[in-house]
């Protein structure tokens, strides 16, 4: 079976009148993700144009840019306290997506209990951003 980057490297061979749209498409794509590299932003405003597009909420996109934010913010931390990419980082995250929103505190029930990396021997959870 192809993947679409075969698919798409064999449209662009075929010379073809027909194949132009798709060719002068890739084109414009190709363009757009360039200027993306330059200015990261852009990237940004194609994704919140295309939920726009979907009938996406408000509400629901700025949460989603908040909860992208989040993430990254907390693997940023992960990863500046060792914690390694893969298995470690689907344990926390499973815990944090179990536990819910943080409360008042900062902690949860739940989290002062258990520790999903500790039982595995691997890094402690505590001081990597998961209480």
């Amino acid at each position: 079976m192809a993947t679409a980057e075969t698919i798409l490297r064999l449209v662009q061979s075929i010379p073809s009148p027909r194949a132009e749209p798709i060719k002068l498409w890739l084109a414009k794509v190709g363009q757009e993700r360039l200027q993306e590299l330059s200015n990261p932003e852009l990237a940004v405003d194609r994704a919140v144009d295309t939920w726009k597009r979907q009938g996406r909420p408000k509400k629901w996109i700025e949460q989603r840019m908040r909860g992208q934010e989040t993430r990254k913010n907390l693997t940023d931390h992960w990863q500046t306290h060792e914690v390694e990419q893969g298995r470690d980082f689907a344990r926390l995250t499973m815990k944090f997506i179990r536990n819910g929103p943080m409360s008042r505190s900062g902690t949860t029930s739940r989290s002062r209990t258990s520790n999903p990396l500790k039982s595995k021997g691997s890094h402690d959870a505590r001081r990597v951003g998961v209480h």
